[in-house]
């Protein structure tokens, strides 16, 4: 039998405040990496949205670039 949340009452396996979930944005993980202009057409690593010459991008730490979509404008 599953538990139920005291304050929402919601199954405590769906239940945010049971599973300690907040409406705090997640942390941009590539923030601290810096930005460069790209020189060729592409797609961004994290949605897969094209960029085009010219647009800010940024490394995602493995092998392929974010775009302004997912990276931000955060120095």
């Amino acid at each position: 039998m599953t538990t139920r949340c005291e304050v929402t009452e919601l199954f405590t396996d769906q239940c945010a405040h049971c599973r300690r979930i907040t409406d705090e944005p997640a942390p941009n993980l590539y923030a601290n990496r810096p930005q460069t202009f790209a020189r060729f057409p592409g797609w961004c690593a994290g949605c897969g949205e094209v960029f085009g010459p010219g647009e800010l991008i940024r490394s995602d730490g493995i092998d392929g670039w974010v775009a302004e979509c997912c990276a931000g404008d955060a120095p």
